[in-house]
Protein backbone atom coordinates (compact mmCIF):
# COMPACT_ATOMS: atom_id res chain seq x y z
CA UNK A 1 0.00 0.00 0.00
CA UNK A 2 1.28 3.83 -0.58
CA UNK A 3 0.97 6.29 2.16
CA UNK A 4 0.10 9.53 1.65
CA UNK A 5 0.31 12.56 4.24
CA UNK A 6 -2.20 15.34 3.68
CA UNK A 7 -1.25 18.56 6.03
CA UNK A 8 -4.85 20.21 6.82
CA UNK A 9 -4.51 23.89 6.95
CA UNK A 10 -6.82 26.30 9.04
CA UNK A 11 -9.05 28.36 6.76
CA UNK A 12 -8.42 31.45 8.76
CA UNK A 13 -4.37 31.63 9.29
CA UNK A 14 -3.99 28.80 5.99
CA UNK A 15 -1.66 26.97 8.73
CA UNK A 16 -1.59 23.64 9.79
CA UNK A 17 -3.84 23.64 12.82
CA UNK A 18 -2.65 22.61 16.14
CA UNK A 19 -4.33 20.00 18.50
CA UNK A 20 -4.71 20.43 22.08
CA UNK A 21 -1.23 19.57 23.25
CA UNK A 22 0.65 22.07 20.13
CA UNK A 23 1.36 20.15 17.81
CA UNK A 24 0.61 20.36 14.38
CA UNK A 25 -1.96 18.04 12.91
CA UNK A 26 -1.66 16.10 9.87
CA UNK A 27 -3.88 13.66 8.12
CA UNK A 28 -2.01 9.87 7.12
CA UNK A 29 -4.21 8.11 4.23
CA UNK A 30 -3.35 4.71 3.50
CA UNK A 31 -4.26 3.87 -0.42
CA UNK A 32 -3.90 0.74 -1.50
CA UNK A 33 -3.37 0.30 -5.36
CA UNK A 34 -5.34 -1.69 -7.31
CA UNK A 35 -5.41 -4.34 -9.77
CA UNK A 36 -7.89 -3.07 -11.95
CA UNK A 37 -8.89 0.53 -13.04
CA UNK A 38 -12.04 1.69 -14.24
CA UNK A 39 -13.66 5.03 -15.60
CA UNK A 40 -16.24 6.67 -13.85
CA UNK A 41 -18.25 8.94 -15.63
CA UNK A 42 -21.07 10.84 -13.70
CA UNK A 43 -23.50 13.31 -14.65
CA UNK A 44 -26.01 15.47 -13.00
CA UNK A 45 -29.43 14.00 -14.81
CA UNK A 46 -31.77 17.46 -14.74
CA UNK A 47 -31.01 19.81 -17.39
CA UNK A 48 -27.81 18.11 -18.24
CA UNK A 49 -28.91 14.76 -19.49
CA UNK A 50 -32.57 15.04 -19.68
CA UNK A 51 -35.54 17.99 -19.25
CA UNK A 52 -39.23 17.99 -19.06
CA UNK A 53 -41.40 18.35 -22.28
CA UNK A 54 -45.41 19.41 -22.74
CA UNK A 55 -46.13 22.30 -21.03
CA UNK A 56 -48.91 20.99 -18.54
CA UNK A 57 -48.66 17.88 -19.28
CA UNK A 58 -48.83 14.46 -17.09
CA UNK A 59 -46.10 14.49 -14.58
CA UNK A 60 -43.30 12.44 -15.46
CA UNK A 61 -42.78 9.05 -13.14
CA UNK A 62 -39.76 10.63 -10.72
CA UNK A 63 -42.31 13.32 -10.08
CA UNK A 64 -45.53 10.62 -10.05
CA UNK A 65 -43.18 8.78 -7.58
CA UNK A 66 -42.80 11.25 -4.95
CA UNK A 67 -46.59 11.81 -4.65
CA UNK A 68 -47.41 7.83 -4.50
CA UNK A 69 -44.49 7.58 -2.03
CA UNK A 70 -45.77 10.70 0.37
CA UNK A 71 -49.48 9.30 -0.32
CA UNK A 72 -48.88 5.58 0.42
CA UNK A 73 -46.53 6.33 3.40
CA UNK A 74 -48.22 9.35 5.02
CA UNK A 75 -51.32 9.31 3.77
CA UNK A 76 -52.68 6.13 4.36
CA UNK A 77 -52.60 5.13 0.25
CA UNK A 78 -55.48 8.50 0.12
CA UNK A 79 -53.87 10.48 -3.48
CA UNK A 80 -51.85 13.67 -2.79
CA UNK A 81 -51.93 16.67 -5.30
CA UNK A 82 -48.85 16.08 -7.98
CA UNK A 83 -45.74 17.17 -7.17
CA UNK A 84 -45.63 20.59 -8.82
CA UNK A 85 -48.62 21.42 -7.88
CA UNK A 86 -47.91 21.71 -4.04
CA UNK A 87 -44.39 22.79 -4.52
CA UNK A 88 -43.01 26.06 -6.77
CA UNK A 89 -40.07 24.37 -8.65
CA UNK A 90 -37.64 26.49 -6.90
CA UNK A 91 -38.33 24.16 -3.67
CA UNK A 92 -37.64 21.06 -6.05
CA UNK A 93 -35.19 21.77 -8.60
CA UNK A 94 -31.17 21.42 -7.28
CA UNK A 95 -33.01 19.41 -4.12
CA UNK A 96 -32.06 15.89 -2.94
CA UNK A 97 -35.06 13.56 -3.10
CA UNK A 98 -35.16 13.10 0.71
CA UNK A 99 -35.43 17.07 1.07
CA UNK A 100 -38.40 17.28 -1.74
CA UNK A 101 -40.26 14.54 -0.03
CA UNK A 102 -39.75 16.46 3.41
CA UNK A 103 -41.16 19.18 1.43
CA UNK A 104 -44.19 17.61 -0.20
CA UNK A 105 -45.40 15.98 3.13
CA UNK A 106 -45.40 19.56 4.72
CA UNK A 107 -47.06 21.56 1.69
CA UNK A 108 -49.65 18.24 0.67
CA UNK A 109 -50.02 17.43 3.97
CA UNK A 110 -48.82 19.76 6.80
CA UNK A 111 -46.55 16.78 8.67
CA UNK A 112 -43.09 18.67 9.98
CA UNK A 113 -40.12 17.15 8.44
CA UNK A 114 -39.33 16.06 12.01
CA UNK A 115 -42.25 14.01 11.78
CA UNK A 116 -41.93 12.83 8.25
CA UNK A 117 -38.02 12.42 9.10
CA UNK A 118 -38.07 8.93 10.31
CA UNK A 119 -40.19 7.38 7.48
CA UNK A 120 -38.27 8.73 4.86
CA UNK A 121 -36.13 5.16 4.16
CA UNK A 122 -40.01 3.80 3.60
CA UNK A 123 -40.87 6.92 0.95
CA UNK A 124 -37.53 5.87 -0.57
CA UNK A 125 -38.53 2.54 -0.93
CA UNK A 126 -41.51 3.06 -1.84
CA UNK A 127 -40.28 5.28 -4.50
CA UNK A 128 -38.34 2.82 -5.96
CA UNK A 129 -40.77 0.26 -5.94
CA UNK A 130 -43.35 2.38 -7.88
CA UNK A 131 -40.66 3.52 -10.61
CA UNK A 132 -39.35 -0.08 -10.94
CA UNK A 133 -42.46 -1.41 -11.59
CA UNK A 134 -43.12 1.05 -14.73
CA UNK A 135 -42.34 0.24 -18.19
CA UNK A 136 -39.80 1.65 -20.15
CA UNK A 137 -42.69 3.85 -22.21
CA UNK A 138 -43.93 5.12 -18.90
CA UNK A 139 -41.11 5.91 -17.75
CA UNK A 140 -40.71 7.89 -20.56
CA UNK A 141 -43.48 10.06 -20.08
CA UNK A 142 -42.96 13.46 -19.78
CA UNK A 143 -39.21 13.87 -20.46
CA UNK A 144 -36.44 13.51 -23.36
CA UNK A 145 -33.00 13.56 -24.28
CA UNK A 146 -31.03 17.00 -24.94
CA UNK A 147 -29.80 17.60 -28.06
CA UNK A 148 -26.96 15.33 -28.49
CA UNK A 149 -26.71 13.50 -25.57
CA UNK A 150 -28.00 10.29 -27.46
CA UNK A 151 -25.23 10.17 -30.00
CA UNK A 152 -22.85 11.16 -26.58
CA UNK A 153 -23.63 7.97 -24.68
CA UNK A 154 -23.47 5.57 -27.84
CA UNK A 155 -19.87 7.38 -27.43
CA UNK A 156 -19.16 6.12 -24.50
Amino acid sequence: PLSIIVALHDNVTNEPPTNMFGLRSFLLLSVVKSVHSFTLITFDVDGTLLRGVGEGSAPDAHSRAFSHACASVLNAGTPIPPLMEALPPEKVHGSTDGLILLRLARAALGISPKDAAPLLDDMMENMHNYVSELTDEEMGEGIEALPGVISVLRQL
